[in-house]
């Protein structure tokens, strides 16, 4: 996150491609080896401490394919993590 600028406002688009299937089944192209969810907060954590989150875009979630709603609810906990990150600085 060194490359980030400081009290800079972050609109992120997270492409769930790039998630490991064991937390993202439900997309097209699947990435064994990709990030896990541990990576994936970190990288959330260490935005909203450079700065603020004014937006998140999650791209490439494919429903269909997904295995017990598991994907959906990792996005959606996903983005309850993002709204937190931001509530909390604020509180």
């Amino acid at each position: 996150m060194g490359n980030l600028p400081d009290e800079g406002k972050f609109f992120i688009t997270l492409d769930v491609d790039g998630l490991d299937p064991s937390i993202m089944p439900g997309t097209i192209a699947l990435s064994p080896g990709g990030l896990d969810w541990r990576q994936i907060i970190a990288c959330f954590e260490g935005i909203s401490k450079k700065g603020k989150i004014i937006g998140l875009n999650i791209a490439e979630l494919a429903p269909k394919n997904d295995i017990n709603q598991i994907s959906m609810i990792a996005v959606g906990r996903l983005i309850l993590k993002c709204l937190m990150l931001e509530l909390k600085k604020n509180s």
